[in-house]
């Protein structure tokens, strides 16, 4: 079986998963963890090697942005407990809390700075990486050989990695934000140890049914994309006869606009409402999941007042 490959330095990451069959009628293949280190680590390198200025500072950007709900949460804190200790304190005077205000202030006006930081390099990242994405594609389209294009199975594969690649910036950006998460998590539960220690197995616990229902839909997802890529080629052709204006004439001649026309369009409409059927259960899952978990949330911050 030809696998389409990328290469990156002595490194060769497949696109396509390898792995057990999900069912006998499909060759649809699960992407094994490893996998999808190795996808993850070519994409990060792919753009990191190719505009290292706007990855670096769209990884910087979100991850402080990331954890503004943490800096807030520590001024207010700070904020509270001196307005506290003013109503406790005869002696103290509202202008204690200047202080408190002037870096709340700062630290907005500093998000602001960063706000246009984050948009700015991730729209030039997007935009500037489709160039240099679809030649990359191009490039590796054209060391595969005309003889090896002409495979149907190969097609299949070219058609899910030309769909892959337009959605490269999107993955990069998942990725910067499971980043994120990863740092804002860290430094949660070092702070949450401190005072908490039992929120953090509630929490994780709690967190276990929005993961299981994100993967699977995840999964179910990708796997009706990669099951119908044959026949989404197949339309997409007969769509770009209907684009082109020598086959157009062509067409119209023999009379067969209307009989290409409700074969791309038939198929196309009834493709993604399906895949929006699978993305409302999808939401609603992870949304009923986060419901559970904040109720913890709430729970946690009350017990901190109580204390």
């Amino acid at each position: 079986d030809f696998t389409m490959k990328f290469g990156f330095g002595k490194k060769q990451v497949s696109t396509i998963a390898s792995g057990s069959n999900i069912s006998g009628d499909s060759d649809y293949k699960k992407i094994n963890g490893r996998e999808f280190w190795d996808i993850s680590r070519w994409v990060f390198t792919f753009f990191f090697k190719h505009e290292p200025l706007y990855a670096g500072l769209t990884v910087i950007s979100t991850v402080i942005s990331n954890l503004n709900d943490l800096i807030n949460a520590f001024i207010f804190g700070k904020m509270i407990d001196k307005l506290i200790s003013i109503a406790a304190n005869k002696g103290a005077v509202v202008s204690d809390l200047y202080l408190y205000v002037a870096i709340l202030i700062g630290y907005n006006i500093f998000n602001h700075f960063l706000n246009f930081v984050s948009i700015y390099s991730d729209t030039g990242l997007t935009w500037i990486m489709r160039p240099k994405t679809n030649r990359a594609f191009q490039e590796r389209m054209r060391f595969l050989g005309i003889q090896t294009l002409e495979r149907s199975d190969i097609n299949d594969k070219i058609q899910r990695a030309d769909d892959s690649t337009t959605q490269l910036s999107s993955y990069m950006g998942e990725l910067v934000e499971i980043l994120s998460d990863i740092v804002k998590i860290g430094l949660s539960l070092v702070l949450v140890f401190n005072f908490f220690p039992l929120f953090i197995p509630l929490v994780a616990i709690l967190s276990i049914p929005y993961f299981l229902n994100d993967r699977g839909f995840r999964l179910k997802n990708y796997r009706f994309m990669y099951d119908k890529t044959s026949d989404m080629r197949l339309a997409r052709m007969s769509a770009s006869d209907l684009r082109n204006a020598v086959k157009l004439n062509e067409i119209s001649i023999i009379g067969g606009y209307k009989y290409l026309d409700r074969k791309y369009y038939d198929f196309h409409l009834w493709y993604e409402k399906q895949r929006l059927a699978i993305m409302k259960k999808w939401r609603i899952g992870n949304a009923l999941s986060r419901i559970l978990s904040d109720f913890v949330v709430y729970w946690g911050f009350i017990k901190v007042f109580q204390d």
